[in-house]
């Protein structure tokens, strides 16, 4: 995997897998980190500046991740932000940005969702003010779906009925959302500093992109 230095590597994993698993609660779609021999439906990458797509990161600050949902289905995150997990006295201070709220956002466009009108939603266009993410304490508050957020992926791919792991089956006739489109690409923003899945199952998988730093401009 081509992973941050900023959090250990089995963080991040977690952080990736907890941010696919909340999707999973409310649409009927699994996804577990693919093996080697696997081929996976998307693929995840910390780079920085230009790194082999037409989208190139912008240094801290500005675009933090961005993902595609076409065919090819992409989630990068900029590897020069400061990124951190879960961590509420970090998140505080401004200077760090929660890499779980980031992935939970950029899934959502992986799922085919856009950007959200409303302010307090997961898929608003923004990085959530930091002080929504920690309380009086300076403790970590978890993010959440919204309602907006779940409906918006429940209209492209049902409910979901049992628990995560199960065959539960979408509100369609043929249990595939109508879904389509060509490249597409949204990209997540950070103010502090001033399309569509392709292949559709029960059970979904993601990896890291093995990725050189000395190929990263």
């Amino acid at each position: 995997m081509h992973a941050t230095d900023d959090i250990p590597e089995h963080m991040q994993k977690q952080a990736l897998q907890l941010a696919f698993d909340a999707w999973s609660r409310v649409v009927p779609l699994d996804f577990s980190e693919a093996s080697g021999y696997d081929t996976p439906d998307v693929k995840v990458l910390f780079a920085r500046q230009s790194h082999g797509d037409p989208w190139p990161f912008d240094g801290r600050g500005g675009v933090l991740a961005h993902a595609t949902f076409p065919q090819d289905g992409k989630l990068h995150f900029d590897d020069d932000e400061n990124w951190v997990f879960m961590d509420g006295r970090k998140i505080g201070n401004h200077r760090f940005t929660d890499m779980y709220w980031v992935a939970l956002h950029e899934i959502g466009h992986v799922l085919g969702l856009s950007h959200s009108n409303i302010e307090t939603a997961i898929m608003a266009p923004f990085y959530q003010d930091p002080r929504d993410l920690v309380d009086w304490r300076g403790n970590y508050k978890t993010p959440k779906l919204t309602q907006d957020d779940t409906r918006a992926a429940q209209q492209i791919y049902g409910k979901r009925y049992g628990r995560i792991g199960t065959s539960s089956s979408a509100d369609r006739s043929d249990g595939t959302p109508s879904v389509g489109g060509g490249r597409r690409k949204s990209a997540t923003y950070d103010d502090r500093h001033g399309g569509f899945w392709s292949r559709l199952g029960k059970l979904s998988t993601y990896s890291w992109i093995q990725w050189s730093k000395s190929q990263q401009t």
